[in-house]
């Protein structure tokens, strides 16, 4: 009954709408997205608390911003202002690299990272303090979150 096309938007629709017909939302939304989005005005989605509900792609990795240069460095502070972070997470998305959530953990105790405005993203994003610890050459060290190059210690 969907004609030449079962792949077509028609044939699409209809397995959907007969999916959520025998299924429901509730059984189709096992992390309650849809609570979360239902009391939320577009300008103010709940993305950290659904982040932390649903993955996609399970990872246990953790994405740390390096502000390695002033393009990067002016998105940073732009986030404290933005009311819509898309275009500016965007902008920032060259200067992100991905790290165990063992290493983030230990960067966050050290303070080599740290978030920005956590009180209006939480830790939805994490910069990179210490910027020793990244180098063109070999990106992200976290072996060691306290090591200084020895110019930075010069005052």
């Amino acid at each position: 009954h969907h004609g030449d096309d079962p792949l077509g938007p028609t044939a699409i629709r209809a397995y959907f709408e007969h999916l959520y017909w025998q299924q429901g939302d509730n059984a189709l939304d096992g992390h309650a997205i849809l609570a979360l989005l239902g009391g939320s005005r577009p300008e103010s989605l709940p993305m950290e608390s659904m982040d932390r509900r649903f993955h996609m792609i399970e990872s246990v990795q953790k994405t740390v911003m390096i502000p390695w240069d002033e393009d990067a460095e002016q998105a940073i502070r732009a986030l404290s202002y933005v009311d819509r972070v898309g275009g500016t997470a965007r902008r920032l998305q060259p200067y992100t690299v991905q790290i165990p959530e063992r290493a983030f953990r230990e960067l966050l105790k050290s303070g080599a990272v740290q978030p920005v405005s956590p009180e209006k993203f939480g830790d939805q994003f994490m910069v990179l303090m210490n910027p020793d610890l990244y180098s063109d050459a070999c990106g992200l060290s976290w072996d060691d979150p306290n090591f200084m190059e020895a110019a930075s210690t010069v005052i």
